[in-house]
């Protein structure tokens, strides 16, 4: 019995000498620790915040968070669409209308935003203009039931069908 106590007394102190000695772990990362991975993507997390507070129908926090978000990154769509959305439940239909169009200077295929300009424009009473913005939905999305229904009821309102 006197052995084994010996044994694991010994056992012990190995391992907490080779622990007091054990040289310096050095971080496997070349990414200093103070620092963020992406710190030029922070307009993201400003977009998703707005996406968040958004879903949560909070407008004026949401137009702030993609305010930032454009700020930060001129040049990204997704927050052009987001804070045009968002002005669009606040009934700033001319606002609205004007981010739409600077998304789609940035990205010409965003039927979102050929949706949500349609929409605008309806708003604003400029049912040709609208039904121009929805026709570029159904050529991009023949299975887009909403924009047909928004042509068709703009074009029974302007007696064109």
């Amino acid at each position: 019995m006197k052995n084994i106590l010996v044994i694991l007394f010994l056992a012990f102190s190995i391992v907490e000498v080779s622990a007091q000695t054990a040289p310096e772990q050095k971080p496997t990362s070349n990414v200093p620790k103070t620092s963020t991975a992406f710190p030029d993507q922070s307009f993201r997390m400003n977009y998703n915040k707005g996406l968040f507070d958004f879903s949560k129908k909070d407008y004026t926090t949401a137009l702030t968070s993609f305010n930032q978000a454009i700020k930060e990154d001129p040049k990204f769509e997704p927050a052009y669409l987001g804070r045009a959305n968002t002005l669009l439940r606040q009934k700033d239909y001319r606002n609205a209308q004007e981010d739409y169009k600077t998304a789609l200077k940035l990205d010409s295929t965003d039927e979102k935003a050929w949706y949500g300009l349609g929409q605008a424009q309806t708003r604003l009473g400029n049912d040709g203009q609208a039904i121009i913005a929805f026709t570029h939905v159904v050529k991009k999305n023949a299975n887009n039931g909403d924009a047909w229904y928004c042509i068709g009821e703009l074009q029974a309102r302007i007696n064109n069908y």
